[in-house]
């Protein structure tokens, strides 16, 4: 019986030290933790890294209480750059993945663990040190610079100056689990024929399917019953649609990784393709093959820990009017 809340006690133990130790922030993730106010000032975009559990320290640093995570923010502005450094102090130390996502991240490897690039007048660097000491602590450093030219001279022609960090609304949704629920409804009347798509995503878990969001560009999803459990991989993409007079809609759109062929014994029939049917049974791999597929959905908070994932189409025809030929 000792034996047995022992080992219940390391599991929760362990469990415990992974949530608290996960990591928060990838690549694309980092320049949404700052942005510019009104007056051109690099300010942390409280809001967004919050829903991390980072707090308030100063008006540059924010911290998880337990200190597994440290956010510190520097930044340098005058007539001829904008330049913002970003260190996010991590006890995370499996960095596998965001090492593998910056290499892909479209800069160029200039170093053990560092990238960096130079793009229509702004610097980008990442570079990853491990086993740095900060206030007494080790952790592991990531840092990233973005470094906006302000002079003209150092310019493309007809390149304008980039002066503004914009500020990012959206749920930081990386390294988070979700249970998804589906459900699409008809409105039909004189005046519209319209289906409805909403992607009901909540942190408790109402149903068997899981959606998780492994970093800042891949996914997960989970489903089936327990003894028969499968799963699809895709990736994801948020961003910020203008709808005009200065507003906007957050959007998100899927795609799911490539179906691949199933090998079958010599002298049996080969089955076919999986691809993405709409009236194929729900939560079937056809199914999530449909709705997960390049759509594009807007982006909604529900209620409490909750979201919806909407989209619509339009079943009516478009009539288009012909010009009268003349006689």
């Amino acid at each position: 019986m000792k034996t047995k809340i022992f080992l219940w006690a390391v599991l929760l133990f362990s469990g415990l030290i992974s949530k608290l130790s996960a990591q928060d922030f990838y690549p694309t993730n980092l320049t949404a933790i700052i942005y510019t106010d009104d007056k051109n000032v690099i300010k942390i975009n409280d809001n967004y890294i919050n829903h991390k559990g980072f707090l308030w320290q100063n008006d540059s640093t924010y911290a998880k209480k337990d200190l597994s995570g440290v956010i510190q923010v520097t930044s340098i502005n005058n007539n001829k750059s904008l330049e913002v450094q970003v260190n996010y102090y991590l006890t995370n130390n499996n960095l596998d993945r965001f090492v593998k996502r910056a290499a892909n991240s479209g800069l160029d490897k200039t170093g053990v663990d560092k990238f960096e690039k130079t793009y229509k007048g702004i610097y980008y660097k990442i570079e990853i040190k491990r086993a740095v000491s900060f206030e007494n602590k080790t952790y592991n450093l990531i840092s990233f610079i973005q470094r906006n030219e302000l002079d003209p001279a150092k310019l493309d022609k007809n390149q304008e100056p980039r002066k503004r960090f914009e500020y990012v609304e959206g749920y930081p949704f990386q390294n988070t689990v979700w249970y998804l629920d589906t459900k699409k409804t008809e409105v039909k009347n004189k005046n519209e024929d319209i289906s409805k798509y909403v992607i009901s995503l909540t942190e408790n878990k109402t149903t068997d399917v899981k959606l998780e969001f492994l970093d800042d560009f891949n996914m997960k999803l989970t489903y089936g019953p327990p003894q028969k459990r499968q799963y699809l991989l895709g990736t994801y993409h948020f961003y910020r649609n203008s709808i005009g007079h200065g507003l906007y809609e957050n959007k998100v759109q899927f795609e799911m990784a490539p179906a691949v062929q199933k090998t079958t014994k010599p002298g049996y029939k080969v089955p076919e393709l999986v691809g993405m049917v709409e009236s194929a049974p729900k939560n079937t791999t056809n199914y999530f093959r449909y709705w997960l597929s390049s759509f594009d959905y807007e982006v909604k908070w529900g209620k409490g820990s909750s979201f919806n994932l909407t989209r619509e189409v339009d079943n009516n025809t478009p009539v288009y009017a012909v010009p009268t030929p003349k006689n």
